[in-house]
């Protein structure tokens, strides 16, 4: 087996599923979940950060190998609150309200703000790479597809609401297919309807209670949710031209090569 080095993001995607396996085991321990809650909790967090890390070992693979910087933790940060919502998910959360509930969504909404917000402008600081890339833009699909199931299972949305963050892999799918890396790149509209759709998923996981909040969320649900749809199969037979990002990503893994 391969020796894992500093700047291999395998290891630091190890490290950050620690990071969120460990405090969130004792969480739900000390809200009375038990024994049995902390191993379902496991069982489907394992399920998922195991996807996540076959997907991350495979493009760098991809990306032949290259090395992390200190910016991929907060990437890899959003990638793994997806994680733990689907833990979540498979240990069934009682309560909203309760201090697991809010735990799970200020851990939601800290990886869909602080931490994206953040990786970018680290990232360039310390130099762009061509794995970080791809990897920021999958870690925001697969938050989004997580968090989109847990408002279903317990923020009182309708089953539509994953109907996009499913569509949407039809992207990296495609491009991975090609030998190419997945690549952002929406429209103007595609970038208000994808943060319609966050605000209302974020909105749905957060701990507060009411029937007014729930009648709104889901009538809000149906335009943002058929925007977003509408949206996701527009790229999908739309003929893109590269963007910037792809451009750079290509430019990247060709210098990488002659320099290998």
């Amino acid at each position: 087996m391969a020796r894992l080095d500093d700047g291999d993001i395998r290891l630091k995607l190890a490290l950050v599923g620690l990071a969120y396996a460990i405090p969130t085991s004792a969480a739900l321990l000390g809200s009375g979940y038990g024994l049995l809650g902390v191993v379902r909790f496991l069982a489907g967090f394992a399920g998922a950060w195991l996807a996540q890390y076959a997907f991350v070992a495979f493009l760098r693979w991809r990306c032949d190998s290259e090395s992390s910087t200190a910016a991929d933790y907060l990437t890899l940060g959003r990638m793994t609150t997806g994680a733990l919502l689907a833990g979540i998910v498979v240990v069934g959360l009682r309560d909203r309200a309760s201090p697991v509930g809010w735990y799970v969504w200020l851990s939601a909404l800290i990886g869909a703000s602080l931490f994206d917000w953040l990786d970018g402008p680290l990232a360039r600081r310390l130099g762009p790479t061509t794995l970080g890339g791809a990897l920021d833009i999958e870690a925001d699909s697969w938050l989004t597809l997580w968090c989109a199931v847990a408002a279903i299972a317990w923020g009182g949305l309708p089953w539509w609401v994953v109907i996009a963050p499913v569509i949407r892999y039809i992207h990296p799918i495609r491009a991975l297919a090609k030998g190419d890396l997945p690549s952002g790149g929406d429209p103007w509209w595609g970038v208000l309807t994808g943060v319609a759709q966050m605000i209302l998923l974020l909105s749905a996981l957060a701990p507060i209670v009411g029937q007014q909040r729930d009648h709104l969320l889901w009538f809000a649900s149906i335009p943002i949710s058929a925007g977003q749809t509408f949206t996701m199969l527009a790229q999908v037979f739309a003929r893109k031209t590269p963007s910037r990002h792809m451009v750079y990503l290509k430019e990247a893994r060709t210098k990488n090569r002659a320099d290998s």
